[in-house]
């Protein structure tokens, strides 16, 4: 009997808490609404990077044609090509930053979430802070809108998609639902819509979409989603960033023989009913 009570402890711990890239169970319910814009989304190019185990947090690298990510297997921040994933510089995450996820790169400092602890971790390049996540520790994607750091809403067990704005010293601007979401969020990229208007993408770790919306400084507003290229042999959907350089996202995922990847998308749009989308799809 003893035994029996120990396994039922054992189960509801590991219940408790995140998987190993911070997912919770598989989604139970649908991914929701798709917005009134329609369109597709296109493999550009897929690599891997051979030198680390995990892809997560992905981040563009603006003027350097390369891509922030870290690995908590390595403890690693990475910056890598975005042609091809070649390493191109590293830096050790804070030791105590043992469960990173997002990664915004906002200039003067980086910074790090963390899915166990409640802090976010930011770097300098020779040595890391601390300061307290909005989000404790349901923060995932994150990034570096040029005022605003912003992060995804990721508990366990989600049943809605939600996003917070802070600054670099983690002062909170807000939080938004994000309508049309129904499962865990796992990516958020910060796009430009061509007007005063924040652009926020985000996935979900188990339901393979993208969906986009915008915040007019007030509310969010689904514009659309699409479905990711079910080619791409999808089990976690990870990281996402956009690059106004490249007009594309890069996205990271974990494929079903546990491989990861990072794949450039183009976005094709195929319906238009919301104005605001003309003006988004001239910048891509």
């Amino acid at each position: 009997m003893k035994f029996i009570i120990s396994l039922l402890i054992l189960a509801a711990v590991a219940a408790a808490n995140p998987g190993p890239l911070g997912e919770g169970p598989g989604a139970s319910v649908p991914a929701g609404q798709n917005g009134a814009d329609g369109y597709e989304i296109t493999i550009l190019s897929t690599f891997e990077t051979p030198y680390t185990s995990q892809i997560l947090g992905l981040d563009y690298n603006d003027g350097h044609n390369s891509l922030f990510f870290i690995s908590n297997a390595e403890d690693e921040l990475y910056n890598c090509s975005a042609d091809d994933g070649t390493v191109l510089d590293s830096w050790a995450l804070d030791p105590a930053n043992g469960y990173a996820f997002g990664m915004a790169d906002g200039g003067t400092f980086a910074h790090v979430n963390d899915f166990i602890d409640n802090n976010i971790y930011f770097f300098n390049g020779m040595i890391w802070g601390t300061y307290p996540n909005p989000y404790n520790t349901d923060g995932r994607g994150m990034d570096f809108d040029g005022t605003y750091i912003w992060e995804a809403f990721g508990p366990m067990s989600s049943t809605f998609g939600a996003a917070c704005a802070f600054d670099q010293t983690g002062v909170l601007l807000g939080a938004w639902n994000l309508p049309g979401i129904t499962t865990q969020l796992s990516g958020l990229a910060v796009f430009d819509t061509g007007t005063a208007a924040t652009g926020i993408a985000v996935t979900a770790y188990w339901e393979h979409f993208i969906w986009f919306y915008e915040f007019s400084g007030s509310s969010m507003t689904l514009l659309g989603s699409a479905p990711l290229p079910v080619s791409a042999d999808i089990l976690l959907s990870l990281g996402l960033c956009y690059s106004s350089e490249r007009n594309t996202y890069f996205w990271s995922y974990q494929d079903n023989s546990s491989v990861f990847h990072i794949s450039e998308l183009e976005i094709t749009e195929t319906s238009l009913e919301h104005s605001t989308w003309g003006n988004i799809k001239t910048s891509f």
